[in-house]
């Protein structure tokens, strides 16, 4: 099993956002379940974090997609790791869009990223929690997040 987290910034037309945001998640879901993958979308301000977990074909199949995908722009990868086991096994594709107050800069993804990876073991559920739970906590700090 292989869990797949990238960036990437919005590079549609700010006025089709809502609508490129349900076919996404309409499209993810379908592409998802057939491929056996599972995820997480999170949205804020202009950038998404994907957070994908399923068999390594299947997410290179995706991503050679998300790379045509003329949506998004400036694709970075913070994790690409085999996980014990499928942590998010009823998420073929769970979207959120994340409040005005909380921040997803690249900067902070890959301060958040290191300190993931340096310390836990990398499940993919517990991936998601620690990536929304940071992301969530910085609208409320003052200091940046120690590495």
């Amino acid at each position: 099993m292989r869990l797949h987290v990238f960036t990437s910034e919005y590079a549609g037309r700010p006025e089709e956002l809502d609508f490129e945001l349900a076919q996404i998640s309409i499209f993810g879901r379908e592409e998802n379940f057939k491929l056996g993958v599972t995820g997480v979308l999170f949205f804020h301000e202009g950038r998404w974090l994907h957070i994908m977990e399923g068999e390594a074909a299947a997410i290179d199949e995706l991503l050679e997609s998300f790379a045509k995908d003329n949506r998004q722009a400036n694709m970075h990868t913070l994790i690409d790791a085999e996980v014990p086991r499928r942590g998010i096994a009823d998420w073929h594709m769970a979207s959120f869009k994340i409040g005005p107050c909380e921040m997803l800069g690249i900067d902070e993804l890959e301060m958040i990223t290191q300190a993931y990876t340096e310390s836990r073991n990398l499940e993919t559920d517990m991936v998601v929690r620690f990536f929304r739970a940071m992301i969530e906590s910085r609208a409320f700090a003052d200091e940046p997040i120690a590495a």
